[in-house]
């Protein structure tokens, strides 16, 4: 169990900040059959770029007229084949931004518990170099083609340091906005994913 354990640590550490790692390949696969493009908050979202291997599978959508090393606003799902449950999978997330906590003086998080479904919602807030951003992670246990798994649906906003306008504005409309972009996140119809 050990073994398992720090392997599913090694791959989340690995992509937890897909937003904050600009190496990226060109082949785009869509590996979780998901329609698109995503549809959120009244923006479309298009597959940019994805990543897969047995266990996990990693998709990243961004808007027409951002770039994957310099987004604003990206939605991502990632499908992890496993045993643990939602609960186990932020544990070791809110683990890994507690031992941030000493290079990154902004780090914030909050979880939320769904007793219904099952599901938790991360959100946090972290920085890196010139990089502020902020996330939202849904996870849910789910059964895939492939076996039992849990998926994460995530919303991820940001700002660049230096661009003291874009810097305040986006701590602004965080504030203003972050309850309802949870609750939004909350709610959104999950895709059903067929893993290829």
């Amino acid at each position: 169990m050990k073994k398992i354990f720090v392997n599913i640590s090694a791959i989340l550490l690995l992509f937890a900040f897909s937003a904050l790692s600009p190496n990226r390949n060109n082949t785009i696969i869509d590996n979780l059959s998901i329609p698109g493009p995503i549809l959120f908050e009244k923006e479309s979202y298009i597959l940019a770029w994805n990543h897969s291997d047995e266990k996990y599978y990693k998709q990243e959508y961004i808007r027409v007229k951002d770039s994957l090393n310099k987004f604003n606003k990206m939605i991502f799902i990632d499908v992890l084949l496993t045993d643990l449950s939602p609960k186990d999978l932020v544990d070791m997330k809110t683990q890994e931004l507690d031992k941030r906590k000493g290079q990154d003086p902004v780090i914030n998080y909050e979880v939320r518990d769904n007793a219904q479904t099952g599901e938790y919602l991360l959100d946090f807030l972290i920085s890196k170099d010139d990089i502020y951003e902020w996330n939202a992670y849904r996870y849910k246990a789910i059964t895939t083609n492939k076996g039992k798994a849990v998926m994460l649906f995530a919303y991820s906003t940001r700002t660049f340091k230096g661009a003291e306008v874009d810097f305040n504005k986006f701590f602004s409309l965080l504030a203003k906005n972050r309850g309802h972009l949870i609750s939004q996140v909350a709610i959104y119809k999950l895709p059903l994913i067929v893993i290829k």
